[in-house]
């Protein structure tokens, strides 16, 4: 303010007065210097504005953003709470329906062994439809107590080298690639990232298994599995020469139980992909694929570059 005076430039500003009744007004006061022909200054021209009414519903609105943050941050932890709950309820369940499951294919498995040569009819096909179901069963229980865990994990982000990961987890998925007969593609260039090494092979191991499910029918199926980095970030991607799918579908694909195809057409819970998005979210990285129908489907895995995290 004195500068503007001491330099004869334009000034602005807000101030509070009291009238002479005792209320307290707002005042925007805004000037501008005058100069006469010869350029000596000849004083100001400006205004004084009352703005009390402006600023009170200024503050109201604030009060009321503020309200409304509040309101959402309290819904943000019931929801966050309610999710826990939920979670542990699902692992807790999971982990309650072994017991029981496990009995069943137990006894099933005797009664089949035993007692096969003397069922006919609709004896065989009962008994094929409960060691069938039983088999579901327990491949839907492991897929949730894995999702469970995901979720409730303790994450331990920490550079990895994400060549030695992909490395592990084609190694520990060898015989599937064996057994399906697949070609694997590699392009691995040296590079580091930030995340959690167990979580990451679980998301993609099950990348990598979606590929093979999905591109069994391909002559061969192909693999290919490559790294690039991206604005910063680290793209990992899998790609199959399956039978892919409609982009309209895509984010179907990464919800729980949802499928695009029917168990007799494709086994598989309907968890896999939930999974795999559930795993980068809690390592601070997403999940993303393209495709179009009969061309193969290609799923993308985002991470942060270590070296950019620890700068």
């Amino acid at each position: 303010y004195n500068d503007a005076f001491e330099h004869r430039e334009a000034f602005a500003m807000e101030y509070r007065l009291r009238r002479h009744d005792g209320e307290y007004r707002w005042v925007s006061d805004q000037g501008v210097p005058r100069f006469e022909a010869d350029g000596a200054f000849a004083g100001y021209v400006g205004a004084c504005i009352d703005i009390t009414d402006s600023k009170r519903a200024m503050e109201a609105v604030e009060d009321i953003n503020a309200e409304l943050e509040n309101r959402v941050a309290e819904r943000t932890a019931e929801l966050l709470a309610a999710n826990r709950e939920l979670e542990g309820f699902t692992f807790a369940a999971s982990h309650d329906l072994r017991a029981p499951l496990g009995r069943i294919n137990s006894f099933s498995t005797l009664l089949e062994s035993r007692y096969r040569d003397r069922l006919e009819g609709d004896g065989l096909l009962f008994l094929d439809f409960i060691r069938q179901n039983a088999i579901r069963l327990n491949q839907l229980v492991e897929d949730l107590l894995s999702h469970a865990r995901v979720a409730q994990q303790v994450v331990e982000l920490q550079p990895l080298d994400l060549a030695a990961v992909v490395q592990s987890v084609l190694q520990d998925s060898a015989e599937d690639i064996r057994e399906a007969d697949a070609e694997i593609r590699l392009s691995l260039p040296p590079c580091r990232v930030l995340g959690d090494a167990h979580i990451l092979s679980q998301a993609l191991s099950n990348l990598v298994g979606n590929a093979l499910k999905y591109s069994a029918a391909a002559a061969p199926p192909v693999i290919e599995i490559g790294v690039e980095e991206v604005d910063g970030r680290v793209r990992l991607w899998v790609r199959d020469n399956g039978i892919g799918f409609d982009m309209v579908y895509h984010d179907r694909i990464f919800e729980m139980f949802r499928r695009l195809h029917t168990y007799s057409q494709y086994e598989g819970t309907g968890i896999g992909l939930a999974l795999v998005k559930r795993a980068m979210e809690r390592i601070g990285g997403r999940a993303w694929a393209e495709s179009r129908p009969g061309q193969g489907a290609t799923f993308f895995l985002e991470l942060q570059v270590a070296e950019t995290a620890d700068a």
